[in-house]
């Protein structure tokens, strides 16, 4: 039931209350009473409701806030990450380069090198707590 429902219902009901009760007593002073009792209702119910709303956005703020921190932090690593690999990248092109020419690794040096350099990325991300999927 939202704000408004409630708000109808109570108006509704005490319109005819307030109604009954002046017919039988004529009583001004009582129905003031009432209605002041029913306008400090609506508005604690009103009041209730909107520090509710202001609770959700603070705990979303927060959330955001949170969320944004960690993905700066996702893309500082990320960025460190690429520039090793641009730097190992480098570094093995220079070792090919200098073989003589017309020499080839054999082919299960450089797969073991290639493992060894993956084994070795992985074991820098696992330290700066980067989570797999294997």
């Amino acid at each position: 039931m939202d704000i408004r429902t409630a708000l109808r219902a109570i108006e509704s009901k005490h319109s005819s209350e307030v109604a009954r009760g002046q017919a039988e007593s004529g009583d001004v002073k009582t129905s003031a009473e009432e209605l002041a009792a029913l306008l400090r209702g609506v508005s604690e119910a009103s009041t209730h409701e909107i520090e509710k709303l202001i609770n959700q956005l603070q705990r979303l703020r927060t959330q955001l806030h949170s969320a944004g921190n960690r993905i700066q932090r996702d893309i500082a690593q990320y960025t460190e990450l690429s520039q090793q690999t641009i730097q190992l990248t480098a570094i093995s092109s220079d070792g090919v380069k200098k073989l003589p020419d017309g020499t080839e690794l054999p082919r299960h040096n450089a797969l073991d090198m290639v493992a060894a350099i993956r084994e070795g990325v992985r074991e820098q991300l696992k330290r700066e707590g980067v989570q797999f999927l294997d």
